[in-house]
């Protein structure tokens, strides 16, 4: 790369954070849109408070491989992945792609936690026509 005082330098780029919409985190981890991109939970328990294991490059980089040989995997099911066989981060160094994976503020947070969550349990307790007034009373 060229530096800013103008020498070309060799630059060895390191994946730190991947920032994306649950989609195309889904995609960028080779998995089903119903699992998680980062852990290993299963679909009905997303949400739990129970702890589980995080999704290992090399292990999900097996089955994949596995899956593209033999067409069967009991694994590759049960992990809810996609034959996505070439994932762009398969050879990049020091990048676990499944800690990478940055929630998206917008619709992760903002909309999945205050809206669809809080949001709705703030108009149980007080009520529409109590939380507009509120709403509307705010600077």
């Amino acid at each position: 790369m060229v530096c800013a005082d103008g020498f070309v330098r060799r630059v060895h780029l390191i994946l730190a954070a991947y920032v994306a919409n649950f989609p195309k985190q889904c995609l960028v981890a080779c998995n089903k849109e119903s699992h998680c991109p980062c852990c290993l939970v299963e679909s009905q328990n997303c949400g739990d408070l129970e702890e589980c294991a995080c999704r290992s490059m090399v292990d999900t980089l097996k089955t994949l491989w596995q899956k593209q040989r033999n067409k069967q995997s009991r694994k590759f099911d049960k992990e809810g992945l996609c034959p996505v066989f070439e994932p762009f981060w398969k050879d990049l160094p020091y990048t676990n792609i499944f800690i990478c994976i940055t929630p998206n503020i917008l619709h992760q947070l903002h909309k999945g936690i205050f809206h669809d969550h809080l949001m709705q349990w703030c108009l149980g307790v007080l009520g529409k026509k109590e939380m507009d007034a509120r709403f509307q009373a705010m600077t």
